[in-house]
């Protein structure tokens, strides 16, 4: 590797370490203005017509009161979400029907590629001396 594109290896690990950070800090706001609940995870699988299977998550959660059952969430996870486990959620009391889950997963994907790329620079710069 020459000098120049060397760098490239450490413009790019900070970029990501950065942009996981504000994942992580902007998660991390966001969820301690709602309220934090436990709700019940069912995970269906439904086959498309392309042959793979899709897995969904719905929640089953009391909040002030009010039960609700089999709602919708965008996020899944297979690692932490099982069928029939119970997981934290965050309830925003202006929508308690959009119920929110942490998943740290993109932070941990850029934090990760972001050391992989200071660990490559760091490495070249040692071939280089």
């Amino acid at each position: 590797m020459n000098k120049n594109n060397d760098k490239i290896w450490l413009i790019i690990g900070i970029i990501l370490i950065g942009v996981g950070a504000l994942f992580a800090t902007f998660s991390i706001i966001t969820i301690s203005k709602y309220d934090k609940a436990e709700a019940l995870i069912s995970i269906e699988t439904h086959q498309r017509s392309s042959g793979k299977k899709n897995k969904q998550a719905y929640l089953t959660y009391t909040y002030n009161g009010k039960i609700y059952s089999d709602v919708h969430i965008n996020t899944y996870n297979g690692f932490t979400m099982k069928d029939g486990k119970n997981i934290t959620i965050y309830i925003d009391p202006n929508k308690p029907e959009k119920p929110k889950t942490t998943d740290f997963l993109w932070t941990v994907i850029c934090c990760l590629i972001g050391a992989a790329s200071l660990l490559a620079y760091f490495k070249g710069k040692r071939k280089l001396q």
